[in-house]
C-alpha cells in the first residue's frame, strides 16, 4: 500500500507540474467513456449476471505547438468475463500520463481533422474476484484481503485516436488504447503462467480546449477605460490636424514675407539702376555692354545636368513645397538662366539654387552682387 501511494504521488506530481505556470490558451479537458476488452485466461461472456466491460474518465492535457498534447487522465470501471467453470469480476482504477503525436500536423493542418498516435504510463490499480460459475462462491481474490485492498501494477499504453472538430474549442474523439501490464497474471482472479494479462480500451469521448476566442494581437481594456483611451485619441487627432493648419499657415506667412522681401529688393535693385542711368549711357556710348537677365529658367533636362555634380550653390529661398517654389521664380526679376529648384530629403524643404560655381570664392563674388536684391542669400556645396 505504501509503494502505491509513492506511485500515485508521483504520477500526480508530474501531471500537475506539466500544466502549472503555462498559458491557459494551451490547456484543454477531456471526458470520455469506452470498453475494456480483457485479453487473459477467460473469452467467453455468456454466465448468468454478466455485465459490459465499461468504463469512465476525465483528464486534462496542455499542447507543446499544434501537433504535441500531454494529457493526464483518470479512468474507472470493470471487466468480467468467463470459461466453462467459472467467471471473474475485476475493478479497475487507472491513472496516467501520456502524450499525442496530431499524425497530420506534420505534413498539413489536416482541416481541423487530428489521427493522435497514443503512448503512456500509469498504474493500473485492480481488485480481481473468481467465482464459481454454478454456485456463485468465490474461489479467489487479487489481492487478498489480508495482504492490502487494491493491486498497484505498473502498464504502458499505445494506441491512436481520430479527433473530429465540433467547433472551434471542441472536439469530438474516437480511439482504442492497449494496456500491457507488467509481470501480473492475477487480473482476472486466476494465474495460469502463461503470461501476464493485459488489456485494451476502446473509447468516445470529447476534448474541449480552454484557448481564447480573441484574434491573437488583440487586448480586453475595461469599457471605461477603452472610452477614456477614445475620447483621448480623438483628441490627439483634432489637436494634430489643428497644428498642421498652424503650420501650414506659417509656411504661407514666410512665403509671403520672401515674396515682400523680394519686391523689396527688386525695388532698391531698380533704385540703384537709375541712379547709375549716367554710367551705363556713358559705358554703353563707349562701347562696353551688359548681358540683360534671362527671364527663361533652364529646361530639365539642362537643371539636372546643373544638380548633377557638386558645386558651390547660392541659396535665395527654401520653402515647403515644389509648388511654393516654382512661385516664387516665376515671380522673380533675377536672372533665371541657371535658376533651379533642388529637394532636399534630409530637410524635407525646397531650396531655390541662384547660380552654381565651381570655387567658393566665384561664388562669394556674386553672392556679394547678389546681397543688394536678396541680403539673405547664401551659400552651401552639395
Amino acid at each position: 500500500m505504501l509503494r502505491m501511494k509513492k506511485l500515485l504521488l508521483s504520477l500526480s506530481f508530474v501531471v500537475v507540474s506539466s500544466v502549472s505556470g503555462f498559458a491557459q490558451n494551451n490547456l484543454s479537458a477531456n471526458v470520455f467513456s469506452g470498453l475494456f476488452f480483457p485479453f487473459n485466461d477467460f473469452s467467453a461472456t455468456d454466465y448468468e449476471g454478466y455485465k459490459p466491460n465499461l468504463g469512465v474518465g476525465a483528464g486534462i492535457g496542455y499542447n507543446f505547438g499544434d501537433a504535441f498534447r500531454l494529457r493526464g487522465d483518470l479512468l474507472y470501471g470493470t471487466m468480467n468475463g468467463n470459461n466453462e467453470a467459472w467467471y471473474f469480476q475485476t475493478t479497475i482504477f487507472e491513472p496516467s500520463l501520456s502524450g499525442e503525436l496530431d499524425f497530420l500536423q506534420l505534413f498539413s493542418d489536416g482541416g481541423g481533422l487530428k489521427l493522435n498516435l497514443h503512448a503512456g504510463t500509469g498504474l493500473s490499480i485492480y481488485q480481481a474476484n473468481l467465482f464459481d460459475r454454478g454456485t456463485g462462491a468465490r474461489l479467489t481474490e487479487s489481492p487478498p484481503r489480508s495482504q492490502k485492498a487494491l493491486s498497484p501494477n505498473i502498464f504502458v499504453s499505445y494506441g491512436a485516436n481520430l479527433g473530429i472538430p465540433l467547433s472551434k474549442k471542441l472536439d469530438l474523439t474516437i480511439g482504442y488504447q492497449n494496456r500491457h501490464v507488467f509481470d501480473n497474471d492475477w487480473m482476472d482472479g486466476f494465474a495460469s503462467g502463461e503470461g501476464p494479462d493485459h488489456y485494451g480500451f476502446a473509447s468516445i469521448g470529447f476534448v474541449y480546449y480552454l484557448k481564447s476566442d480573441r484574434a491573437p494581437g488583440t487586448v480586453e481594456v475595461a469599457e471605461e477605460k477603452y472610452l477614456k483611451l477614445a475620447a483621448e485619441s480623438d483628441s490627439a487627432v483634432v489637436l494634430r490636424e489643428k497644428l498642421l493648419d498652424e503650420k501650414e499657415r506659417v509656411d504661407q506667412l514666410e512665403m509671403e514675407q520672401q515674396e515682400q522681401n523680394m519686391v523689396i529688393n527688386n525695388l532698391k535693385t531698380e533704385l540703384d539702376s537709375a541712379r547709375a542711368l549716367v554710367a551705363t549711357n556713358y559705358d554703353t556710348i563707349s562701347g562696353r555692354s551688359f548681358d540683360s537677365p534671362s527671364t527663361t529658367p533652364p529646361t530639365e533636362a539642362v537643371a539636372a545636368e546643373i544638380l548633377s555634380r557638386p558645386a558651390y550653390r547660392i541659396i535665395v529661398i527654401s520653402l515647403p513645397t515644389r509648388e511654393m517654389a516654382q512661385r516664387w521664380i516665376d515671380k522673380s526679376n533675377l536672372d533665371k538662366s541657371e535658376m533651379v529648384i533642388a529637394y532636399i530629403p534630409d530637410l524635407n524643404t525646397h531650396r531655390v539654387v541662384y547660380k552654381s560655381f565651381n570655387t567658393f570664392p566665384a561664388a562669394r563674388k556674386e553672392q556679394q552682387r547678389l546681397k543688394r536684391s536678396i541680403s539673405d542669400a547664401w551659400i552651401i556645396k552639395f
